[in-house]
């Protein structure tokens, strides 16, 4: 009876680290893509942090709110962050 208890215990852990064996490797391989290169901000916090962080090229479209910095101010908005226009926002085509 206690050698059926045995296999049984054994049986499970090989089952936990097959399954955790899997995810490892289904993480490892996954496909990676590329960083965005077009990038629509919704709110003006956002926008500062992605031109603080040397991203604002990659920028092309911000909200009606969005003053800083002055760059932000040329590109097109999308409306407000509660009310954004759809159709701007897939005119601007943001990865």
């Amino acid at each position: 009876m206690q050698f059926f208890l045995y296999v049984n215990k054994l049986f499970r852990k090989s089952i936990v680290i097959n399954f955790f064996s899997l995810c490892f490797l289904l993480v490892i391989f996954q496909e990676v893509h590329a960083a965005p290169q077009r990038v629509i901000s919704t709110s003006p916090a956002i926008t500062e942090i992605l031109f603080a962080l040397g991203a604002g090229d990659r920028v092309v479209g911000v909200t009606d709110y969005c003053s800083f910095p002055k760059k932000a101010c040329l590109l097109p908005t999308i409306g407000g962050p509660l009310n954004p226009s759809t159709e701007t926002w897939i005119a601007l085509k943001p990865d």
